[in-house]
């Protein structure tokens, strides 16, 4: 962290587009072409044609444009910047031309930017003979030719002009900083003084003068660019904030009072506006606050902790902690940072602490604990059985224990189990939020909360409420129980559209995946349902997991077996000493043995990913990166199986290695010997024609796309001698890789019973 931090988006995030135009400097270039009433234009100054050229529209600035992103003008050069989405070849072919870039370009003056002729730092591709049917001598960027029969333009263009970055799908020996793997190069603002107020309130210094920040949508980071005088020349890249993290940045923009606004577009509902503030003064203490118990019989003793506070500016802390009982008394203070205290009547206390730095700036939290009642205690064994993973058809045995200090004996019928299936999946933190449910509560509709919650669901529809659309209620009476009512659903969340509900339409979510629009029908067809409630289940006894359904309608996700089994035990209990009830439970989530790498508890630096609509986007980018998994139950466990690939689609740059699993910790036992994976060995050159022979047409020595059966299969580790729950961790190694390498890209990892490598 340093003095520019990511916050939360601002009460007014339009804010990202002032409405007021800062003060610009002159702009000499390029300059706007605006239609004569006939449709013509008039030819801008400057340009790279000169007007009355045959053939050629006379308002052309650029040209060689592949996919141009986010264009910008600097305020004080006038040059005109932008990020360009390059081609999906990851790797060169011989005789037919260089591997895919994308690039960061700036047209200092009008010209050719290369596209298709040339890519990256005019890197040339062949020129195509269709009279021959073969690829023959490369592009000449200093006088590139058109000579297809199709061209309706000039024959002859102007000069191909590099760009100022380029880099490919693996990384890049010129800047490894921008790492390796998926890319989509997005232009930025350039940051100006002059382009703001002199009272604006918190405009950046004076380091990022002239500065271009520019963003990877796919990659994830935000770099400053530092140019030349003549923006001509890189002189460092470096990231930007790099303690925050952005999901699918999209767009910048500076506010009027200086903060830089993000747009991430994010997936599955998630998309956002950040706001980056410049504090050039003493940055208050962040605090933290826990406690050991929350709550408990009297007299309480607490172990409290302050850890977790920070002060970015290193400063030596002062701490106070006052805690207060809420029905009156004197207040109990400390001065170190992690005291005990003693809660010595019953009732509920108010917990607050305030650290303060040496200029005065303080940070608060503050937490409740209740003495007086002990919490019931719940606990939901598995005595046979695996309790991390369900295998379809097979069952485990459980036993439901409850006891509590005041309550004394606990007859059977006040511990309250359910069970239920959960189609759309549960993550451990989501099966831990479920603990606060209501017994006879369905656990099946976290998932699609979430997803709703970052997303605009709620400010058109109320589960009961008509609002601007229909009440969830009454679109789940109209189509329960139809054949495929979710797969349409989902088709129309994503699609959008109108006439069912009136005249109103639905606008469209294309950020939401198939997976997840139909965990929002789903949810939507549950509402006011009679038979979703948890099925329940006697305190000890045997649960059985049904085997999976096949797909339904035209969605392959709607598989049972990718969802979740869940098991709740709950007390509560009678209260004590004028303290209220308190409510305890226990869950235990059964997920399918199937777990995505992002999905893991431990993720090493090393490691890049985002939410993919289904394509893996898990790379390994460097040697010794590992994920972990933790608390996995290893019984009935045969083998692990890890899913790495080298190559997919028409990525090609990574170099492989070898793939290690090993349990507690990256260091800890193997299991098994490390297995190598690599990539397959280039295709060959083509030959050249014999002597005396006519010229054949070269096979195409580029790779095919590799997708479907011609992927990579995974790799499988036996579990000998593994028991109990154990920490699983997947180690990628290749220790001649370089800074810049890509290894892997990783699609899951799968715990296998009956299927010994």
């Amino acid at each position: 962290d340093g003095p520019l931090r990511a916050t939360a988006p601002p009460a007014a995030p339009h804010a990202a587009h002032p409405t007021t135009a800062p003060p610009h400097a002159h702009r000499p270039h390029p300059q706007r072409s605006r239609p004569r009433p006939d449709a013509t234009h008039p030819p801008p100054p400057r340009n790279p044609l000169p007007p009355g050229t045959p053939t050629t529209p006379p308002e052309i600035y650029t040209m060689g444009n592949r996919n141009a992103w986010r264009l910008s003008i600097d305020s004080r050069t006038g040059y005109l910047h932008w990020g360009e989405i390059g081609p999906d070849a990851g790797r060169d072919s011989v005789g037919v031309g260089p591997m895919g870039y994308d690039e960061f370009n700036v047209a200092r003056q009008a010209g050719n930017f290369g596209w298709p002729m040339f890519i990256g730092y005019n890197r040339a591709y062949h020129r195509y003979d269709y009279s021959t049917d073969r690829d023959v001598e490369p592009f000449d960027p200093a006088r590139p030719v058109n000579p297809s029969p199709n061209n309706s333009g000039l024959r002859e263009l102007p000069p191909a002009l590099p760009a100022l970055i380029a880099y490919p799908y693996g990384g890049s020996e010129e800047y490894p900083l921008l790492s390796s793997g998926g890319r989509a190069a997005v232009g930025g603002p350039i940051f100006r003084r002059a382009d703001f107020r002199p009272d604006a309130a918190r405009v950046f210094p004076a380091y990022y003068e002239g500065k271009w920040l520019v963003v990877d949508y796919v990659r994830n980071w935000i770099m400053a660019v530092t140019m030349d005088p003549g923006s001509s020349r890189v002189l460092r890249i470096e990231p930007f904030v790099p303690s925050a993290k952005y999901l699918n940045p999209i767009d910048m923009a500076f506010g009027p009072e200086g903060d830089l606004y993000v747009v991430e577009y994010g997936q599955g509902g998630v998309g956002k506006i950040s706001k980056v503030e410049y504090n050039a003064g003493n940055r208050a203490p962040r605090v933290t606050i826990a406690a050991d118990r929350m709550a408990g019989a009297a007299p309480l003793r607490v172990s409290l902790s302050s850890e977790g506070t920070v002060d970015h500016d290193r400063d030596v802390l002062r701490y106070e902690w006052v805690v207060t009982p809420e029905a009156g008394g004197p207040a109990q203070r400390f001065e170190t940072a992690d005291p005990t205290a003693t809660l010595a009547r019953p009732g509920a206390y108010r917990v607050a602490l305030t650290a303060t730095d040496p200029s005065g700036a303080r940070g608060s939290a503050e937490l409740r604990v209740v003495a007086g009642n002990e919490p019931p205690r719940v606990t939901l064994n598995v005595t046979r059985g695996n309790r991390s993973f369900y295998f379809p058809g097979s069952s485990l045995d459980y036993r439901v224990t409850a006891t509590d200090r005041e309550d004394g004996a606990i007859a059977p019928g006040q511990v309250k189990v359910t069970a239920e299936f959960v189609p759309s999946g549960l993550t451990p933190s989501q099966a831990r939020e479920a603990r606060a449910l209501a017994p006879e509560a369905s656990a099946r509709n976290l998932q699609a909360i979430a997803i709703m919650a970052g997303s605009d669901c709620r400010a058109c529809h109320g589960e009961e409420t008509r609002m601007v659309g229909p009440a969830f209620r009454e679109v789940g009476q109209k189509y329960r129980g139809q054949p495929s009512a979710s797969e349409y659903l989902a088709r129309r969340i994503i699609a959008g559209g109108g006439g069912v509900w009136g005249t109103t339409a639905m606008p469209p979510h294309p950020t939401l995946t198939p997976v997840e629009a139909t965990t929002l029908a789903e949810y939507v067809l549950s509402v006011g349902a009679a038979d979703l409630a948890p099925r329940m289940l006697p305190l000890q006894g045997t649960y059985t997991t049904p085997a999976p359904q096949e797909p339904r309608g035209d969605n392959p996700a709607r598989v049972t077996q990718l969802g979740s089994h869940l098991l709740r035990a709950t007390y509560t209990d009678r209260g004590a000493n004028g303290v209220a009830p308190l409510t305890s439970s226990d869950v235990l989530l059964l997920r399918q043995p199937r777990l995505a790498p992002e999905d893991a508890d431990v993720i090493s630096p090393g490691t890049t990913f985002a939410p993919s609509r289904g394509d893996p986007g898990f790379v390994i980018n460097r040697s010794g990166a590992y994920i972990g998994f933790t608390g996995i139950d290893l019984t009935g466990i045969d083998s692990v199986a890890v899913g790495v690939l080298t190559r997919f689609y028409t990525w090609s740059h990574f170099i492989g290695g070898t793939v290690e699993v090993r349990l507690d910790s990256p260091t800890g036992p193997l299991l098994g010997a490390p297995i190598s994976v690599t990539p397959p060995a280039p295709p060959a050159p083509p030959q050249p024609p014999a002597a005396g022979q006519p010229p054949r047409a070269p096979t195409n020595p580029a790779r095919p796309m590799v997708l479907g059966g011609n992927l990579e299969k995974p790799v499988s580790f036996p579990l000998v001698g593994a028991i109990g729950t154990r920490d699983v961790y997947v180690v990628f190694r290749n220790p001649e890789a370089g800074p810049a390498a890509s290894l892997f890209l990783v699609t899951g990892i799968e715990f296998k019973r009956g299927a010994r490598p």
